[in-house]
């Protein structure tokens, strides 16, 4: 990790890991765990403006930029799925394949107004700003008798309102 804590009204952080998740079972075969994404990159950042002399009122800006492995899922084994009109897994191969790498892109932005005895602050996150169709998971279709696969949810505001009181 490299780390410039806020300071001059900004701050920066860039963290990443490389890492193996893995389980035994009883007979001691060693699988992936659905974890094992094998590297995690994060990079987040943020700028505060002063609107005032008194620095009272700011506006803030954020964000976050993340990059990983993909997770990891059993292999399905079609047909035997289709004899038994429910999802089979090949055994031995659980957890061994690897979707696609993951990556977000977050923004906010923020307006901060310090008072005697509390701090307002209305914010604006959007995560996955670039509205990225990151994979989550694959599954089997009884219907159609395939495979299919469903993505994670694409871009999402929030916006909150927060009082931070002071005693």
């Amino acid at each position: 990790s490299i780390e410039r804590p806020f300071a001059n009204n900004y701050y920066i952080l860039a963290a990443g890991s490389l890492y193996k998740s893995t389980y035994k079972d009883y007979a001691g075969n060693v699988y992936d765990t659905r974890f094992n994404r094998g590297y995690q990159v994060n990079l987040i950042g943020g700028k505060e403006f002063k609107l005032n002399t008194s620095g009272r009122k700011i506006i803030g800006l954020n964000g976050k930029l993340l990059y990983s492995g993909g997770m990891r899922e059993s292999v399905i084994d079609v047909g035997a799925s289709k004899i038994r009109n429910r999802e089979v897994y090949v055994p031995g191969l659980y957890y061994s394949k690897q979707g696609p790498a993951y990556f977000r892109t977050d923004i906010g932005i923020y307006y901060k107004v310090n008072r005697q005895k509390a701090t307002h602050s209305l914010q604006l996150d959007i995560q996955n700003v670039t509205n990225r169709q990151n994979y989550f998971s694959s599954y089997f279709d009884n219907k159609t008798g395939t495979v299919k696969q469903f993505n994670q949810i694409g871009i999402l505001p929030n916006i909150s309102y927060r009082i931070d009181f002071h005693w």
